[in-house]
Order: C-alpha cells, then sequence, then structure tokens
C-alpha cells in the first residue's frame, strides 16, 4: 500500500530475500521509488496514491465506540475498492513484464491478491495490520467477491482464499493467539532494527543513572492527520511533570504535520522532540513506551520488553490497547478526553508499579521463543514456491 509504515513492514522479508539470492522487486506508487531503490530493490510503479485522500476524508473524530464499524467500513471501501482494482491492473501487468514466481503482499494490499490469483500465482500475506482476522469480515468478503468479479474470478463466500497459500504472522503467539487459526500461518518475531541503524549521538546522553528514559510516538501515519495533533501535544506538556527524560518522535512521513502539532507549545525541559529516531533500536534503551498502539511500535515494544502507555486513535489500536492491559504489560487512555494529567499519572504509575516491567518482560520471554522473521520467512516463502511451482 503506498503508505511508509507499510511498505517498511514489508522490507525485512524482502531484503532477506535478495540476500538468499532471490530476485526481488517492490510494486508501489511512484512517490516511494526513491525509498524503494535506496534499500537496494527493483521498483515497479504500480497503483494510485489514495492514502492521502482518505486522510483529508477524515473530517470528523471517530470516537472509540463506532471504531469497530468504521475500520470495517473502511477496510471494505479502501482495501477492496477501486484503488484495488487499479492496482490489480497494474500488477497484472507487472507479473507479465516480471514473470515472478510468487506475490508476497502486505495483508491489505488486495489489488496483488487480485492479479496473483488470475495469473495463477501462489501469494503470500505478511501481517502488516494486526488482528488480520478482520479480513475476513462479512463487509470486506463481500466487497472483495466483487472485485473478484472483475477479474474473472469464482466467488469466495468465505474469503478464505486471500490466506490460501501462507501468512506470515508477526505477532507475539501470546499476544494474539488468534492469528495462529488463520489458515496456512507461519509465525515469526520482528525486532524493527535495520541494518545500519545507529542512535543519534544525543538519545546517549539522555541516559543517567537518575532518570529514566521514556520514548513516546504516535507513528509515522498518525502526524499526518492534523486532528491528531492535540492528544501528543498533552503528551509534551504531561511528561514534563514525570521524573524522567523523555523522547518525543512527532512522526516525519510524506505529508508531514509534525511543526504544526509541536509549533504553538512550550516543551518541558526534559522533554527532547525529534522529528524521527530509530525506533527498533532506541526500544532497547528506554525504560517505558507512551504509543498509539499502532502494530509495529506494539511489536517492538513485546520483543523488547517494554512496559507502556496506551493512547489509542484508530483502527486496530484500540484491540491492541486491551491486550495491553490485559498482559499487565501497561495501562490505556482515552485520546478524546486525554489531559496532561492524565498522562503524568499514568506514565508515573507504570515507571514506579514494577509489576508492568515483570510482565512485560514475561511476554518477551515468551516472543523471544519465535524464531526471527529475516531467513526463515524466506525459507517459507520458497517451501511455498517449490509446492506451487509451474
Amino acid at each position: 500500500m503506498p503508505a511508509h509504515d507499510h511498505l517498511l513492514e514489508l522490507m525485512p522479508v524482502a531484503e532477506a530475500a535478495k540476500r538468499c539470492g532471490h530476485d526481488v522487486a517492490v510494486a508501489v506508487s511512484g512517490r516511494f521509488a526513491a525509498t524503494v531503490e535506496a534499500l537496494g530493490l527493483e521498483h515497479i510503479t504500480a497503483g494510485p496514491d489514495w492514502i492521502g485522500d482518505f486522510i483529508d476524508s477524515i473530517d470528523r473524530n471517530v470516537p472509540p465506540e463506532e471504531m469497530d464499524d468504521f475500520t470495517q467500513d473502511f477496510m471494505a471501501e479502501m482495501f477492496c475498492g477501486d484503488p484495488a482494482t487499479a492496482m490489480g491492473h497494474d500488477v497484472a501487468e507487472a507479473i507479465e513484464n516480471w514473470n515472478p514466481d510468487l506475490v508476497l503482499r502486505d495483508t491489505g494490499e488486495l489489488g496483488g491478491y487480485l492479479a496473483a490469483e488470475r495469473a495463477g500465482l501462489p501469494h503470500v500475506t505478511v501481517g502488516v495490520v494486526d488482528f488480520n482476522g478482520m479480513m475476513l469480515g462479512s463487509g470486506v468478503v463481500a466487497a472483495l467477491d466483487r472485485r473478484r468479479r472483475q477479474f474473472g474470478l469464482p466467488p469466495d463466500p468465505d474469503g478464505r482464499r486471500q490466506y490460501a497459500y501462507g501468512h506470515i504472522n508477526m505477532l507475539a503467539p501470546d499476544f494474539v493467539p488468534e492469528e495462529l487459526e488463520l489458515p496456512n500461518v507461519f509465525t515469526v518475531r520482528v525486532d524493527g532494527v535495520r541494518r545500519g541503524d545507529v542512535l543519534p549521538a544525543w538519545v546517549g546522553e539522555l541516559v543517567d543513572d537518575k532518570r529514566p528514559l521514556v520514548y513516546a510516538s504516535f507513528g509515522t501515519a498518525a502526524s499526518t492527520i492534523p486532528s491528531y495533533g492535540p492528544p501528543l501535544t498533552k503528551v509534551i506538556t504531561g511528561m514534563g511533570d514525570v521524573d524522567a527524560n523523555v523522547i518525543v518522535s512527532t512522526g516525519k512521513s510524506l505529508d508531514w504535520h509534525g511543526k504544526e502539532i509541536v509549533g504553538g507549545i512550550q516543551v518541558p525541559e526534559n522533554v527532547r522532540v525529534a522529528e524521527w529516531v530509530p525506533q527498533g533500536l532506541l526500544m532497547r534503551s528506554i525504560d517505558m513506551l507512551i504509543t498509539h498502539g499502532g502494530p509495529a511500535t506494539s511489536r517492538q515494544a513485546i520483543v523488547n520488553g517494554v512496559p507502556v502507555v496506551v493512547i489509542p486513535l484508530l483502527f486496530d489500536a484500540f484491540k491492541i490497547a486491551d491486550r495491553f492491559e490485559q498482559h499487565g504489560m501497561g495501562v490505556q487512555l482515552d485520546w478524546t478526553s486525554l489531559t496532561p494529567g492524565d498522562v503524568a499519572t499514568a506514565a508515573t504509575t507504570v515507571l514506579n508499579d514494577p509489576t508492568y516491567q515483570r510482565a512485560a518482560r514475561r511476554l518477551q520471554a515468551r516472543t523471544l521463543t519465535v524464531q526471527p522473521i529475516d531467513d526463515a520467512a524466506v525459507k517459507f516463502l520458497e517451501r511455498i514456491h517449490a509446492e506451487n511451482a509451474r
């Protein structure tokens, strides 16, 4: 999909496949060509840039109690809508010209699925989004079947053709055990550290023996939605009353509102605001995370045993926040009524109560029993290819 965070979540598998000697090309809209090529991979221009239009269409705040219905409607309209058809035609052309053996795709990117099905190619999903069973919801399945008809494909009344060949699950099995019920699932762990990642020198200066180090981020996508700026400003303000050194990433995406987020507030002396830091690497040094509950950030917190304060904003983040609370490794706040005082109280509670840290370490240990994504995922893809070779 034409979203920075989704693209980067696919890259560990793509890069590992190339290291193992396979030819890899990445089909994504043209504005990501430089990002793909900087990783040493071939870029194929495919699909429209629909994410920006979606963001512009969110002209109201979606309250938490409406989020499940909003998410299913969004997936049916956007994942299975006209962008999927356009992407499907572009990927079909790429299949004809590039002649791949297998199509690997983000779970929510269905154009590649439609093109692969029509070409008779095996296709594998990577669980970039969490709670991938949502893709089997009735609204999504009905909308996807309409697209299947456009591509001359037979009906798929239960939607399970999406996972017909394989699904790479990046969620900790103990965190979301229902992911293991998806067809043909293969589970890996991801820590989000990219080859060559280095922390900026100023991060080391914030680690001392007097105060814990806290990291706060609402991800790369939330900063593109101006209405989500206020919760982050309340995090910045509230953490000024916490005895901790704090790093806040405003998120630097292609359509960035980070400067607007922090432009009108006084940043406390103990808070360092940055556009971006290598988050997966930073997770190894922090004592607590404040997050919107994004999938990638949550996976990194789990694999590093970091307790959390979760302020869910969109989609599956509310389910993720509930799981963090159920596992005892964090607390959840409501962004619609959030105050700086709420942030300070929650952060102080999690930092001062060792049971949150112990719970995080317990889930971390269970997660570290799962094989890392890298070459394990490639071997999984190789097996699928061997079983379905043309």
